[in-house]
């Protein structure tokens, strides 16, 4: 910015690019509201008070604030490609990103998150990069390629990265294990994001006194306390799979409430068309009793305060100028979006599209040959993994095997977790509750290793369902009775797809319908984020590895069956 040009503006003698007047301003430093005009050149605010514009737009008292940021998400779990994230998520008031592009990174390595950026650049959408930590999430991990701090210190400086991504290997950490501490030591300079469900006393003290800036996974108001008590920046997801926002939000008080901020963390494309993502967790926010200018503040400037984001989140002087402007503050009803002083989003005009992703040519399946068709678990007593609906956690179940044909008369499916990056004969079997299906359900999305795994209600529908989705390089997939009911392919790294928003949105929409209409799915379980999260192995209580069920509190695989 030319800041001669800047000063200019600023004093009154040269006009502003574009003059928002009779506006009602969102003062976040002290967390009220004023009247007055805002000043824009260059894409920066150049000030509040009566300036005059090339172009001046009466906004007859409507309210303004910075645009939102999303403080802590995955774009991979949309579905989508960076240039249709931002078509989604533009009209939503969203105008920054903080994002750990570690699904990618876990199938492709560093050549996964290279592609994320480059498919970022020159978007209206700005989308700052956490360097992932933890590829492989956990050390039992067989990861599509193995991140290296070299590799990770190779990304550090490039100009959209911000810092070190979620410490997932919470438990290496407080164990002083040295590759973990290495990482944290050379982001020393950098915001750190947690990572350390359930932890807890001197566990959790070890963990913050390592420089671990925020927390997102915190469920109870207890954690929220502690974890806001030792120093960390509280994020409150709100995303597909996991929803704090009702136990934590009646925890946000006039003392704490500068150190808290929103993030989606993992939410799918049909719900961030519906219903939107930190504008979703404002309108929780207000109906939880939370002044709307401390909603609209932790929206905004709190994440801006944690991460050194000196550039952005104010009406001031300076800051960018990414606006949200909105009809009725009280519902979130958004009138226009700008970012760096352009509009981008205007109420009843639909976005056209963003550009194109550049071409993946990455390999996404590399399996075992021959691949099993059938999945024994023989023995007179079973271990299960139970899972709980709306909650990442899991638990282990134990009983006697009473029935040949178990797990499937024991009121249970099965679930497999097959190796497809490397064509290892490696596949991970056990007996499955809380996912009452008919047919079976295989997805390449299986955080965070993003292995094939499948749930089942019989060894053939489970093998087709595996079959055909190595065959489309990746996706979801539905069988029953030996027929696909239906798919999605995602050929980017298994994870992506290269369809427009609406159409993966609609699709996903039609393969949750056939879930719960056809295949007997309980409408409340979300038939494949649930699933996806039963392979990740940094959240307790036991998960499904390629190697095999995985305790995460006792850090070893335990076998599915006894004899």
């Amino acid at each position: 910015m030319d800041l001669t040009a800047f000063v200019q503006v600023a004093r009154g003698d040269a006009p502003a690019d574009l003059v928002l007047k009779n506006a009602t301003l969102l003062d976040v430093f002290q967390g009220t509201v004023t009247r007055g005009d805002l000043a824009l050149f260059d894409g920066t605010i150049v000030g509040i008070g009566p300036y005059h514009g090339k172009q001046e737009v009466d906004l007859e008292g409507r309210f303004v604030t910075p645009g939102f940021i999303d403080g802590h998400m995955h774009m991979e779990s949309s579905l989508l490609a960076p240039p249709e994230y931002a078509r989604a998520v533009l009209p939503h008031g969203v105008t920054t990103l903080i994002a750990d592009p570690h699904e990618l990174t876990n199938v492709a390595g560093k050549t996964g998150m290279e592609w994320l950026m480059k498919s970022a650049e020159d978007l209206p959408l700005d989308i700052l990069w956490m360097v992932p930590s933890c590829v492989p999430s956990a050390p039992v991990e067989h990861a599509g390629e193995r991140f290296s701090l070299s590799q990770m210190l190779a990304l550090k400086d490039q100009p959209k990265v911000l810092g070190l991504g979620e410490m997932m290997a919470f438990p290496q950490v407080v164990q002083g294990d040295p590759e973990p501490l290495a990482k944290i030591n050379a982001f020393k300079d950098r915001p750190k994001d947690g990572h350390a469900p359930g932890l807890t006393g001197r566990m959790l003290n070890a963990y913050a006194g390592c420089g671990i800036l925020t927390e997102h996974e915190c469920s109870t108001r207890e954690e929220m306390q502690e974890r806001l008590r030792l120093g960390f920046y509280l994020q409150i997801r709100e995303g597909t799979a996991a929803h704090n926002a009702a136990a934590l939000l009646p925890g946000v008080t006039k003392d704490n409430w500068r150190r808290i901020f929103f993030c989606t963390d993992d939410k799918h494309p049909h719900e961030i068309l519906r219903e939107g993502t930190i504008d979703h967790l404002i309108r929780l926010a207000l109906a939880a009793g939370i002044p709307m200018e401390h909603a609209y503040t932790m929206a905004s400037f709190n994440a801006c305060e944690a991460y050194g984001l000196h550039d952005r989140g104010a009406l001031a002087p300076g800051r960018r100028a990414d606006l949200v402007i909105l009809d009725d503050p009280h519902t979130v009803s958004i009138r226009e979006v700008l970012t760096a002083g352009r509009v981008v989003y205007r109420k009843g005009q639909p976005m056209g599209p963003l550009g194109a992703p550049p071409p993946w040519t990455q390999s996404n399946i590399q399996l075992a040959d021959p691949l099993p068709c059938t999945y024994p678990l023989n023995g007179r007593r079973y271990r299960a993994l139970v899972m709980n609906p709306g909650s990442l956690w899991t638990n282990l179940e134990e009983g006697a095997i009473t029935t040949p044909n178990f797990p499937y008369d024991q009121g249970m499916t099965k679930l497999t977790n097959t190796e497809r990056h490397h064509g290892l004969p490696l596949q991970g079997v056990v007996a499955l509750r809380g996912f009452p299906i008919q047919g079976a359900i295989a997805s390449t999305i299986a955080h965070d290793a993003h292995h094939l795994i499948c749930a089942g209600s019989c060894d053939e529908d489970i093998a087709l369902a595996v079959k055909e989705a190595a065959l489309q390089y990746g996706g979801l997939v539905l069988v029953q009775k030996g027929q696909v009911l239906g798919r999605l392919p995602l050929p980017i790294g298994g994870l992506l797809s290269d369809r427009p928003v609406e159409e993966v949105s609609q699709k996903l929409v039609e393969l949750e319908d056939l879930a719960h209409s056809r295949m007997g799915l309980p409408a409340p379980i979300d038939p494949f984020v649930s699933l996806s999260f039963m392979a990740l192995p940094v959240i307790p209580e036991v998960k499904l590895t390629v190697e095999g069920l995985f305790s995460v509190t006792q850090q070893r695989i335990l076998p599915s069956v006894e004899p």
